[in-house]
């Protein structure tokens, strides 16, 4: 009688550590795709964050080459007005570019000069 009552207790002892068993594993589940949701969330934090980075740089970086485009729109028409009137061609005695000639074809350079930078 007394190994029939320590079998019993020992099988309701031993269904209830596997019912413990059973809880802890589903819990241990649980926590598991509790953290796999964690991990993908921080996942896509830090995408969505290298994302905007790069955009910024993108963004800065058209940004800098407008300005450099813009500038050399400006400034390239003078640069090849001031190296073609600043070569020396000259013709025989006479220079080859006819504004070389004019009393005031300085002045007249710098003004067509000033009349592109205002248009």
């Amino acid at each position: 009688v007394a190994d029939r009552d320590l079998t019993a207790g020992l099988s309701r002892y031993l269904h209830d550590v596997a019912d413990h068993l059973d809880e802890a594993y589903e819990d241990a589940t649980h926590l598991m795709e509790k953290c796999s949701a964690v991990i993908e969330g921080h996942r896509r934090c830090v995408d969505r964050l290298l994302e905007d980075v790069r955009q910024r740089s993108a963004d800065r970086l058209n940004n800098m080459l407008f300005i450099l485009t813009v500038g050399t729109f400006v400034f390239a028409p003078m640069q090849f007005l001031a190296g073609v009137y600043g070569m020396n061609f000259v013709h025989g005695q006479e220079p080859g570019i006819p504004e070389l000639e004019w009393t005031n074809g300085y002045a007249f350079f710098w003004l067509a000069i000033g009349l592109y930078l205002v248009l």
